[in-house]
């Protein structure tokens, strides 16, 4: 694999050239290769000096290379998505979930309001196969749960491939690239392989039958319109109404606690003060005499660390640890893998202590490959302290160590392309980092709806933990 890597970029060339874009507008205009040298070499010295993970899964030797190998490879001028979809692959060598890139915002605006898309929603199974589960096009005969074969002469096995290796995970975790695309395809797929006004889809129907179909692509808005419309019952994850919910059943003494997000932001948004909330849902749950409690942190992209240890004290009856070190870049140090990080002060390093009426029976957790960072954490620590039954699949946010920022909004813009690049410049040690196997928590009850599942709206993995509580 190692001697792969250098020449992602050549392979990458002889990639983008499939791939046409039009050339009458600011946001497709083409950069010369100065421009482009001058946009990476930012991105790689914001990493070497910033990026606290940088070397976690890569020796410094082999960063150079591939560092060394991308830019001597900008050979040809590029617009800024083309550049995007070059530079791109670099992500899933670093291997930081929190590393994410994505074009500028003024490129993403004006492919939005100008330019068409895929009009499907699709998930990617277990099986390594791509399923329409939402039908948004103007062909009202593609049922859903057609697998779709290829797209526009490109089998999906190469699609998927293009697309999934550009997105951000910890380590050799899969379920968190898989769990993005799942939920922005769409996005993804115009950002390598742009905006052809129809696609030529072979898909497979339901009767196992092999067809080709020709799929006018339809502006976004209407997209959106037509989701709304046909499927009010499905929800995507950035249209929460609330950021916190309890549903009690009480015939079999459960809860179910649903935590959509840890952010900061969680007041403004949602009008949910993040503890006080908390701390009134489990005041209810003691009050109802509840036994088995259910956590859904399924999609919980994370946020305040404070706000997962706030949760925790009311799982354990123990003293615990969330998080047991920090560390930056060592701007003094000499440019050495050994002594690049320093240790730095924080807060959070210190013996947690449970609250007084924290909750002690039965707790089922649920988690996915959205379940990251803090949601991450959070499963982790109730793991490591063998507190919860996990059911689903593993959490996208690593167990061990990961990257965190203290500053929102601390971005890197490219000077040319205006790509944005995170800084996630501290390094998070969750628990002893020599057992970092590059996963993040696993379940004890593996879980995955299937594509009928999906359309039917049927949640087997809250079925499962009510199942479990029922034979109890």
């Amino acid at each position: 694999m190692q001697k792969l890597i250098p020449f992602l970029s050549i392979i990458f060339f002889a990639f983008i050239s499939q791939i046409g874009f039009a050339q009458d507008n600011i946001a497709t205009q083409k950069f010369p290769i100065e421009a482009l040298q001058k946009d990476f070499k930012t991105w790689r010295t914001t990493l070497e000096k910033t990026h606290a993970n940088l070397y976690l899964y890569n020796s410094m030797e082999r960063m150079d290379v591939v560092f060394d190998s991308m830019y001597q490879n900008i050979k040809q001028p590029m617009t800024a998505l083309e550049f995007y979809a070059y530079i791109t692959p670099l992500v899933s060598v670093i291997k930081d979930g929190h590393n994410y890139v994505h074009p500028g915002d003024d490129v993403v605006e004006y492919y939005n309001k100008n330019e068409l898309f895929f009009p499907f929603h699709v998930i990617y199974s277990t099986g390594k196969k791509l399923f329409i589960d939402m039908n948004l096009s103007s062909d009202s005969t593609v049922v859903v749960g057609t697998e779709i074969l290829s797209i526009n002469s490109i089998s999906v096995e190469k699609i998927w491939n293009e697309l999934i290796r550009r997105q951000p995970r910890d380590g050799y975790n899969e379920t968190y690239p898989t769990w993005i695309l799942n939920n922005w395809f769409r996005e993804y797929y115009s950002y390598v392989f742009g905006h052809p006004k129809s696609f030529e889809i072979e898909i497979k129907t339901t009767e196992n039958k092999i067809i080709q179909k020709n799929i006018v692509a339809l502006n976004k808005d209407i997209i959106t319109e037509t989701r709304k419309k046909i499927y009010p019952e499905r929800k995507m994850v950035n249209e929460n109404v609330e950021a916190i919910t309890l549903q009690s059943i009480d015939s079999t003494k459960t809860a179910i606690l649903e935590i959509k997000t840890f952010s900061e932001k969680i007041k403004k948004e949602f009008n949910q003060p993040f503890k006080k909330t908390i701390n009134e849902i489990f005041e209810q749950i003691k009050n109802n005499q509840t036994e088995n409690l259910i956590l859904d942190l399924r999609n919980n992209q994370g946020g305040a660390s404070e706000y997962g240890i706030h949760l925790v004290s009311y799982l354990l009856s123990q003293p615990f640890l969330f998080t047991s070190a920090y560390y930056s870049v060592n701007k003094k140090a000499n440019s050495t893998a050994e002594n690049r990080l320093k240790k730095v002060k924080n807060s959070f390093i210190k013996v947690q202590q449970p609250k007084k009426n924290n909750f002690k029976g039965n707790l089922f957790v649920l988690i996915n490959g959205g379940s990251f960072s803090c949601s991450g954490m959070v499963s982790s620590c109730l793991a490591t302290n063998k507190r919860a039954i996990f059911i689903g699949e593993e959490t996208g946010g690593n167990k061990t160590v990961l990257t965190s920022t203290f500053m929102l909004n601390k971005k890197t813009t490219l000077p040319n392309t205006k790509i944005i690049c995170d800084k996630p410049d501290y390094q998070t040690i969750i628990k002893d980092i020599t057992t970092n196997d590059g996963h993040g928590t696993f379940p004890t009850y593996l879980i995955q709806p299937t594509i009928n599942d999906i359309i039917q709206n049927n949640d087997v993995v809250l079925n499962y933990a009510l199942e479990l509580i029922r034979k109890k």
